[in-house]
């Protein structure tokens, strides 16, 4: 299905411009392929969680390989080992979370990924220090307000180096259980930072790969 973008001369139909290749497509369907375990489950990878996660934003193994790689909120998600054991290893990946079992998981299983025990709105990286930032599924579990859900972006942004892709799936702000007046703030919350990203002085473009708010940008290189 065509989905919508922004470039630089406004809102598009189609998928964003990607070149895959064949390794992206061997690694992709690598990690369709394994099974979904229990935490509990030592040395067995989670790669289609990986999969879907790529697959929602549009985005291939190869968009990481000697990187640096942020995951915010970063839960039982093993995209760095993963992406490893496929042979499109980051140059670097950093995994950033509050909730002291995600932090054990993280330690225990996405092996040679940076764990820190941190906020949202307050990651302890430098400017520019990253070419990914993804935060999949947990806008939830850090935004309580919209000053927090603006601080959180800034956040990102900051850390986010020049030619650097953001992406970021709200999830559960869509479904129809849990506390619909803070649904009701990220949705609209999110809708102001599509209108921040589509600033051509600032960003190449901003997909939206799911109607319901997920968003994706690229921030324009240095010329």
């Amino acid at each position: 299905m065509k989905m919508p973008w922004f470039s630089r001369g406004g809102l598009e139909s189609g998928p964003l411009p990607l070149i895959t290749t064949t390794r992206d497509e061997n690694a992709m369907r690598t990690l369709s392929s394994w099974v979904d375990v229990p935490p509990s489950a030592d040395g067995v990878s989670t790669g289609r969680s990986t999969h879907k996660v790529l697959q929602t934003f549009g985005l291939l193994p190869s968009q990481f390989e000697g990187k640096k790689f942020l995951d915010i909120g970063c839960g039982l998600s093993k995209i760095y080992a993963d992406l490893v054991r496929v042979d499109f290893p980051p140059a670097y990946g950093a995994v950033v979370d509050s909730h002291p079992s995600a932090l054990e998981y993280q330690r225990k299983y996405n092996k040679g990924v940076d764990v820190r025990n941190a906020s949202a709105t307050k990651l302890p990286f430098a400017d520019g220090e990253f070419d990914v930032v993804i935060s999949n599924y947990s806008v939830p579990c850090w935004a309580q307000g919209p000053e927090e859900v603006r601080s959180a972006f800034e956040e990102a942004t900051r850390v986010l180096g020049n030619g650097g892709i953001l992406a970021v799936n709200p999830m559960d702000c869509f479904t129809t259980s849990g506390d619909t007046s803070l649904k009701a703030m990220v949705r609209e919350e999110l809708s102001n930072q599509e209108r921040v990203f589509n600033n051509p002085d600032a960003w190449d473009r901003v997909h939206l790969p799911h109607r319901q708010g997920a968003l994706l940008a690229q921030r324009r290189p240095l010329q």
